[in-house]
C-alpha cells in the first residue's frame, strides 16, 4: 500500500517555497538596485566635493593659508570622547580623501588617509585602483584654476557596506515575520481543506444498514465532483446490500424447506422399504441430503457473518455460561463416539460485547470439528480463562495434529485436511475467524498437550469491557 500523502502539507510546501524563491529573486533584485542606487549617490558625493573643492582651491589660497590648512586636516578629535557611532563616522573618514595637484604633478595639499597618485596613473573622469589590498574610486578633475588637478576618492568598500546594511534591513523585517506568514498560511490552507474534512466525518458517519447520500453545506465547486462520485457509489453499495439482504433470506427459505422435506421423505422410504440393496441406496441419499443441508446452512451463515451489515449494537454476553451450554449441547454427540468433554474455566463470569448467535456459533463449530477429528473414546478440553489482559476461549482435541504449513491453510474455505471421510464442507473455522473479526478478537493455532490441534480465539479485555 502506496504511503498517503497530506494535501494540506503538500500546500504548504509548495506555497512556501514558491514564497522562498519569490523572496530569494527580489531579494537579490533589490540587492542589485540598491547597489546601483548606491553607486550613483555615491558618485554623485564625489563629483559635488570635487566641484567644492575646486571652488574653493587655488594655488595662491593654498600657499598662503598652507599651515592652517595642514593643521586642519592633521587635526584627530579624541575618540574616548566620542559614542559609537561618532566612533564609525571617524573611521569612515579614514576611507575618503582628496588630493590636489599642479601641472607637474607635484602634490599641493592632501588629506591625511589619501594615496600616493601621479597624473600618469589617472585619467580624468571616474577610475578605479588598488592601494594597500584595498579598492578605491577616484575622480579626476581640472581645476578651475588651469594649474591644478582635483582628486576626490574614497574606498570601495563603503558603498558595499551601505548597500549590505540596507539590503539587510529591508530583508530582516521579512525573516522575522516569516513565522507569521507560516502560521496564517496553516490556518488559511486549513480553512480552505474544511469542506474536504467535512465530506470525510459525513462519510465516518455513515450508517451500514442505512446508507443515504451525503450532504454538505457551502461545498466548494471542486469538491463537488468528488461529493457526487461518493454518492453514487453510496446508492450502488446500498442497492448491493438490499440485494444481499433479500438473497440470503429468500436463499434460506427457498434451500432449506425442500431439503427438509426431501429427508422426511427419505425417512419414509426407509421405513416403509424392507429391500437392503434399496435401503442402503437410501441411506446414501439421506447423508448426501444431510451434508448438502449442513453445506447450506453454513453458507449461509457465512454469509451474514461476513456481512458488514451486520449489527454492531452489541449486547454483554458471559462467555463461561455461553461456553457451558454449548459443551452441554454437545455432549451427545461426543458421547455416542465414547468420548468426554472437559469444560474448564476459572471465573464464574467473563463478560464481553458481542452477538449471542454469533458466538454461540463459533464455539459451536469449534466443538463440531473436535469431535469429528478426535478419535473414539477420546477427551476434549475446553477452557475459558484470562491469560494476561486477554479473555481466551480454548479448544483442544486429540486428534493428529497439523503441522504449522497446514494450520496456515486450514482456516481458508473449502479446505479439508483430515479425515475426508467426515462429514463436512471446510467451512467450520472459516466461519469462526470471521465471527471473531466481527468481535475484535484473533484466531490462534497451535499443538494441543493431547495430541491434536489447539484453537484460541482472543478477546482484548480492554475492548471489551
Amino acid at each position: 500500500m502506496a504511503k498517503s500523502v497530506s494535501i494540506k502539507r503538500r500546500l504548504i510546501w509548495y506555497v512556501l517555497i514558491t514564497t522562498l524563491v519569490m523572496s530569494l529573486v527580489t531579494g537579490l533584485a533589490v540587492y542589485q538596485g540598491i547597489s546601483h542606487e548606491a553607486d550613483e549617490i555615491f558618485d554623485a558625493a564625489l563629483v559635488q566635493a570635487g566641484r567644492i573643492l575646486d571652488g574653493i582651491m587655488t594655488r595662491q589660497a593654498i600657499e598662503a593659508n598652507r599651515h592652517h590648512l595642514e593643521r586642519a586636516l592633521e587635526r584627530t578629535i579624541d575618540i574616548e570622547t566620542q559614542d559609537d557611532e561618532g566612533k564609525e563616522r571617524q573611521a569612515y573618514e579614514k576611507k575618503l580623501f582628496f588630493i590636489i595637484l599642479d601641472n607637474n604633478g607635484a602634490t599641493l595639499l592632501k588629506s591625511p588617509s589619501a594615496p600616493d597618485l601621479t597624473l600618469n596613473t589617472l585619467t580624468a573622469g571616474f577610475s578605479r585602483f588598488e592601494h594597500d589590498n584595498q579598492t578605491w574610486i577616484g575622480l579626476t578633475l581640472k581645476g578651475s584654476d588651469e594649474d591644478l588637478w582635483i582628486i576626490v576618492g574614497e574606498r570601495n568598500d563603503i558603498r558595499e557596506e551601505v548597500t549590505k546594511s540596507i539590503g539587510i534591513s529591508l530583508l530582516t523585517p521579512l525573516l522575522l515575520i516569516f513565522p507569521i506568514i507560516l502560521f496564517f498560511l496553516w490556518r488559511t490552507i486549513s480553512l480552505a481543506l474544511q469542506p474536504l474534512q467535512n465530506v470525510v466525518e459525513a462519510v465516518r458517519r455513515q450508517d451500514l444498514n442505512h446508507l443515504k447520500p451525503v450532504s454538505v453545506d457551502r461545498m466548494p465547486t471542486e469538491i463537488d465532483p468528488l461529493l457526487i462520485a461518493i454518492n453514487q457509489m453510496v446508492g450502488k453499495l446500498d442497492s448491493a446490500y438490499q440485494r444481499e439482504k433479500r438473497f440470503v433470506s429468500d436463499t434460506s427459505h427457498e434451500l432449506r424447506n425442500p431439503l427438509a422435506a426431501l429427508l422426511i421423505n427419505v425417512d419414509n422410504a426407509l421405513e416403509e422399504n424392507s429391500d437392503s440393496e434399496a435401503a442402503e441406496s437410501l441411506e446414501s441419499m439421506k447423508l448426501s441430503i444431510t451434508r448438502l443441508s449442513h453445506l447450506v446452512s453454513q453458507l449461509l451463515f457465512l454469509s451474514y457473518s461476513e456481512n458488514p451489515l451486520v449489527s454492531k449494537d452489541f449486547d454483554p454476553i458471559d462467555l463461561s455460561h455461553l461456553c457451558g451450554s454449548m459443551v452441554e449441547h454437545h455432549r451427545v454427540s461426543a458421547l455416542a463416539r465414547g468420548q468426554v468433554i472437559n469444560f474448564n474455566t476459572t471465573e464464574n463470569s467473563f463478560q464481553v460485547d458481542g452477538a449471542e448467535s454469533l458466538l454461540a456459533s463459533l464455539v459451536s463449530n469449534l466443538l463440531d470439528n473436535a469431535v469429528k477429528y478426535s478419535p473414539e473414546k477420546s477427551t476434549i478440553e475446553v477452557s475459558c480463562l484470562y491469560e494476561g489482559n486477554d479473555i481466551v476461549i480454548r479448544v483442544e482435541d486429540s486428534g493428529k495434529g497439523l503441522s504449522p504449513e497446514l494450520q496456515a491453510q486450514i482456516v481458508n474455505r473449502f479446505v479439508r485436511l483430515g479425515n475426508h471421510k467426515v462429514a463436512g464442507a471446510g467451512l467450520g473455522l472459516s466461519i469462526v475467524r470471521s465471527i471473531a473479526e466481527v468481535h475484535s478478537a484473533t484466531m490462534e493455532l497451535s499443538h494441543s498437550e493431547l495430541g491434536g490441534l489447539a484453537i484460541s480465539i482472543r478477546f482484548a479485555r480492554g475492548a471489551s469491557e
